[in-house]
């Protein structure tokens, strides 16, 4: 959705795709570990579309957090959506930037966790980075692609965050260019 609703990042990410990958049948770890440019699309697409929007934590004893004392024996909501959409931790918050994860830029402190963070983070965190960056490649590489005008993008929170409507797309083989 977002890279086609910013056609300067698609194509940077294709040249990014088509660079490294080329038309190969089969990608490297090695191959994967070049596409910086495609995991800050996907990481900057995690921030502003969380797959689950939140987290709990129980407390288990009384702690102060900014001079907000939170007792013992109860739980936290983190909200990561809510968190990523804040200008006190990302400037203009609502542009999609995948230049905000550069691997020079600032980190982040505590502010994103869209694969929540600590000893209760997503096991499977790794694999489903790698799997998201196989996926992105093979489309980028294979196909080009166009929203439909008109789409309201409104984002359903079902337990996990999708689009309310879809995401209705034209899709047509790729001519690759060397």
């Amino acid at each position: 959705m977002e890279l086609g609703r910013n056609p300067e990042i698609l194509e940077k990410a294709k040249k990014e795709v088509d660079d490294v990958i080329g038309m190969k049948q089969e990608i490297s770890n090695d191959d994967l570990g070049k596409l910086i440019y495609l995991s800050q699309v996907l990481k900057e697409t995690l921030r502003i579309y969380p797959t689950a929007p939140g987290t709990s934590r129980d407390i288990k004893e009384d702690m102060m957090i900014d001079s907000v004392h939170i007792p013992g024996g109860v739980s936290c909501a983190f909200s990561s959506y809510t968190a990523g959409r804040m200008e006190k931790f990302f400037k203009d918050p609502l542009k999609f930037d995948p230049d905000r994860f550069h691997p020079g830029a600032p980190k982040p402190y505590y502010c994103y966790f869209p694969f929540a963070l600590g000893p209760r983070s997503y096991l499977g965190l790794n694999f489903a980075q790698m799997e998201a960056k196989v996926v992105m490649t093979k489309l980028l590489q294979r196909f080009d692609f166009s929203l439909v005008p008109g789409q309201s993008f409104d984002i359903q929170d079902t337990g996990t965050l999708r689009p309310k409507s879809g995401v209705i797309c034209t899709i047509k083989h790729r001519k690759y260019k060397n």
